[in-house]
Parts: structure tokens; sequence; C-alpha cells
């Protein structure tokens, strides 16, 4: 980006767009045109994702002190006296790169085209749009139906074995 002095506006490879969001929306609303809306949009949400990145890293070193407070306080016991485990806490917020369940789902549709084993996980199934109470139902069901499938495995052998 270059900064046009006196303007709002910036030059972004050859073409001359809003510098900020709120540019953006007075020029929008008074129906200016914007020469390469594309490519302002794409630098625009690139730039708010960077920022979000930077806070979720900074707000996930505060999130991750304040639980451990908590659990200090629970206990109530020094930061220091804290288990591995409750020291081994981490904030984790969802990609600002993937902001819709759609880019996310196919994110990990095509992580998991690579890595099959990726499809078996429950990072798989919640980049795929499922919440934990769905997780733990599909992980149920997908036991059971194991169960019930070496059941008749166990069954098919002893049938076998009869016939001899």
């Amino acid at each position: 980006f270059l900064s046009r002095p006196g303007t709002h506006r910036c030059i972004l490879r050859e073409s001359v767009v809003p510098c900020s969001l709120e540019s953006f929306r007075e020029e929008v609303e008074n129906n200016v045109p914007i020469p390469n809306f594309g490519a302002h949009f794409l630098a625009q949400s690139q730039a708010l994702v960077l920022m979000a990145q930077q806070l979720n890293t900074g707000n996930g070193d505060a999130l991750k002190t304040i639980i451990q407070m908590a659990q200090a306080i629970v206990r109530d016991v020094s930061l220091q006296e804290l288990t591995d485990e409750e020291r081994d806490v981490m904030a984790h917020f969802r990609n600002p790169a993937m902001p819709s369940v759609a880019v996310t789902a196919d994110a990990a549709i095509k992580i998991a085209s690579v890595r099959q084993e990726f499809a078996s996980t429950d990072t798989f199934l919640e980049m795929i749009g499922f919440d934990q109470a769905d997780i733990r139902r599909i992980k149920a069901q997908e036991q059971r139906v194991r169960g019930q499938q070496l059941i008749v495995e166990v069954e098919n052998e002893n049938n076998g074995e009869d016939m001899a």
C-alpha cells in the first residue's frame, strides 16, 4: 500500500482504492466508483485477518494466564504449585482466515484428502461444523457400530467352526 497524501485513498497495484473501512463505507454510501473492487476487498480482508490473528495470539496468552489464576484460586495454591496438566491449558480461537463454516469445511475436506487419518479426528468434525455435543454423539455411535460389527464377525467365525 502507498498512501496518497491529503486523501483517504491508497495506491494498490496501479489502482487507487480507499485506505480504510471507514473511507470505503463513505465511498460506497456516496456511490463513488471504486476501481478494482476485488483487489480492494481482498487487501482489506487480509489486513483484518492479520489483525485478528495478532489479537488472538495476545488474547490467548492473557486467557491462559487467567485460567491458570482461576485454577490456583479454586485449589488455593500458588501458580507455581499448579500441576503440569493445569499449566498446559491453551486458548482456542477459530481461524480468522476461515470465517465461514463453508470455507472451513472445504479446507478440512482438502486436508483429509491428503491425510486420511485427519478425517477421524475431533478437529475435522469441528471444522465441518459439529459442536462438542455432536462430536460425542457421533463418536459414541461409531463405537456402537464397531462393536456390532465385531459381534457379527465373532458369530460368523463361530458359525464357520460349527460347520467344520
